[in-house]
């Protein structure tokens, strides 16, 4: 590695997650292309893919970081033995607030790491009020946490219809959930509604822990993990998105949705209802009564669609990941 040139902060990351599918790499990649633009910051990727994953994050790029002038974890961990300031983006607590959500392997991953992000992060940077609040009751001092909200691609404003019905034969109407299929995205619940409203329910994402197991036990279209140039297409294309996760630290597909102009229903009390700005149906995930009876309501009224579907696309626009690198730059100003 060259050295810093001027003011220019050299900011390490790793670059494994780049690879990589779902809300973290999402993150990184766009950090990482506001970043790049930038003349007042070098990023440095350290790409080890087949390093074992301890060895990767404690050992060896802590050792190869020296010459940074900190570090950006992208994914809620921190390690004590960095030598240079460490900066945690801290995506939720789901691990620890509902740890039978996930994997035994990952619970125990996420219950050691956690912590130390906590502990050896200087700056915190969290994706809503919602997870600042649950920081602080962990015990963090609130002038360590900054809160700044993921964005949206450019690319889910365009999209069309025609294209992604003919590559998926998709019914002429239908609800959508895109996302990960494990078991706090509530897939399951939501199927049932489908099944008594009688309307096609399409589910775009890979499988997660106990994914297949949920997909066996719904009637869904299942697409699978579906291609980032097709995406903004799909949620043009459905009639309803629906996203009514039991727990979530930001919630970027329902971001995405309204940005393509989808009607969206998603989850009151949470990081969604946060950020959207009573740009969508809320309703109590956990109350299965209520999802159909706002599902039905919106499946009967085109005219409350459109309106939903163009309050969401102007509130998108506030969210661009170019104020996301801004802001985070100023993070980075902050350690340094």
């Amino acid at each position: 590695m060259e050295e810093t040139m001027g003011d220019r902060i050299r900011v390490g990351m790793d670059g494994t997650l780049l690879r990589r599918s779902g809300g973290p790499a999402t993150y990184i990649r766009n950090i990482v292309r506001e970043l790049e633009e930038r003349e007042d910051v070098e990023v440095v990727l350290f790409d080890y893919p087949g390093i074992p994953r301890p060895l990767r994050e404690h050992v060896l790029i802590p050792s190869l970081s020296v010459r940074c002038d900190i570090f950006h974890h992208v994914k809620s961990i921190a390690s004590p033995f960095f030598s240079v300031p460490q900066v945690v983006t801290l995506h939720d607590f789901i691990p620890l607030d509902f740890p039978g959500t996930e994997s035994f392997p990952a619970r125990i991953y996420w219950k050691f790491h956690i912590p130390l992000a906590l502990e050896y992060a200087k700056k915190i940077i969290v994706p809503s009020r919602w997870v600042e609040k649950r920081a602080v009751e962990y015990g963090v001092e609130r002038e360590k946490i900054r809160v700044i909200y993921h964005g949206v691609e450019e690319r889910f404003f365009k999209g069309s219809e025609m294209e992604i019905r003919r590559l998926f034969s998709l019914p002429q109407e239908f609800v959508l959930y895109v996302g990960t299929v494990k078991p706090r995205k509530n897939i399951e619940r939501l199927s049932r509604v489908c099944e008594r409203l009688k309307i096609p329910f399409v589910v775009a994402g890979r499988k997660g822990y106990m994914g297949e197991k949920i997909l066996n036990s719904i009637n869904a279209i299942y697409l699978g993990h579906v291609p980032d140039i097709v995406l903004p297409s799909l949620y043009r294309a459905c009639t309803v998105f629906v996203y009514v996760s039991l727990a979530e630290g930001f919630g970027l597909p329902v971001l995405e949705a309204m940005a393509a102009g989808a009607p969206v229903i998603t989850s009151r009390n949470s990081p969604m209802e946060e950020f959207s700005q009573g740009a969508c149906i809320y309703v109590n995930p956990e109350d299965e009564e209520e999802i159909e009876e706002k599902l039905r309501e919106l499946l009967k009224d085109a005219h409350l669609r459109k309106l939903l579907g163009e309050r969401g696309r102007r509130i998108a626009r506030e969210f661009t990941w170019k104020r996301v690198g801004e802001e985070t730059v100023r993070v980075y100003k902050e350690v340094v």
